[in-house]
């Protein structure tokens, strides 16, 4: 039997290796969890945040 929370996990792996593919930088999850921190996310400064935004604005992402 499926679990009522299986799909949602399903959905951000599937963002999470969508993401990669399409050489996205990063994703904006403001929320840090133990759950999150599984995938690789980071707490950071909104400093280097913003740094970080902003040289992802000038990058291109594949197709």
């Amino acid at each position: 039997m499926l679990s009522f929370s299986l799909p949602p996990k399903v959905a951000f792996v599937t963002l999470v290796q969508r993401s990669a593919e399409k050489k996205i930088h990063f994703i904006d999850c403001q929320i840090t969890t133990e759950h999150l921190k599984n995938f690789g996310a980071k707490e950071m400064l909104r400093a280097r945040f913003l740094k970080l935004l902003e040289r992802a604005l000038k990058s291109t992402t594949s197709s």
